[in-house]
């Protein structure tokens, strides 16, 4: 049985936060949206995608995401030959705090186990948005009674448990999780779902390399005709 050295890094957000983990390979993108969630210390409340490079297409959750327009369902698409192609994929979080996340495909690995290996990390837990705040301070006011009463410390205590990070919690976490096992049909509906989104992703390259050509000599007129009937090809 094999699996994946992954590391799941935050984009555009400091200080530097980062989590290394190994990741069986038959699992959904739906069962790694659930790992990711954990190992950010995410709630698991809002809509969320996964993207590739050059290409339109979203691997999206169709249970709660109603824009299903060039997407495919995360509970119906396996990982596995996407991670045998794809040196880096994109995993975007809820969409008014748009968390953008990279998770970098380090490499394949042998791996006999069913559930996610936590190795490293950098960078404590996030909070989701303002509802999450929302819910620490109710669970403050319920813990330590009326907020005009609340000790200072008590509090502070309250939110370094929750926020920093706990290495030994996220692995526990990460054991209990019951990740779908893929079957022979989802298999099959992933190689199709692949082949769609890869071979988007190679005509455009090479519609890049032709234009690079064919663009030399052409007003700014041809250039665009050029590229619209590209496009309306994709579609």
């Amino acid at each position: 049985m094999k699996g994946y050295n992954i590391k799941v890094r935050l984009k555009n957000f400091k200080p530097i936060t980062w989590r290394d983990l190994i990741i069986p390979s038959n699992i959904t993108f739906k069962g790694l949206h659930e790992i990711i969630q954990i190992i950010m210390g995410f709630d698991n409340s809002h809509l969320y995608d996964f993207s590739f490079k050059d290409s339109r297409y979203n691997i999206i959750d169709f249970e709660t995401n109603e824009d299903q327009f060039l997407a495919f369902d995360s509970d119906s698409v396996c990982i596995n030959k996407f991670f045998d192609n794809y040196k880096k994929i994109g995993y975007t979080y809820n969409y008014f705090y748009m968390w953008d996340m990279t998770i970098e495909i380090k490499g394949e690995v042998d791996f006999n186990k069913d559930y996610p290996e936590f190795i490293r990390f950098k960078g404590n837990n996030l909070i989701d948005d303002s509802y999450e705040i929302n819910n620490i301070i109710s669970s403050i006011s319920k813990k330590f009674g009326n907020p005009n009463e609340i000790d200072a410390e008590k509090v502070n205590e309250f939110l370094i448990e929750k926020i920093q990070y706990n290495p030994e919690q996220t692995q526990n976490e990460l054991k209990e999780l019951n990740l779908r096992k893929v079957s022979g049909k989802i298999l099959e509906e992933s190689d199709e779902v692949f082949n769609k989104i890869y071979e988007e992703k190679k005509k455009f390259k090479k519609f890049l390399h032709d234009a690079s050509i064919s663009k030399k000599g052409l007003s700014n007129e041809k250039i665009e005709k050029k590229e619209t009937d590209y496009q309306s090809k994709l579609f």
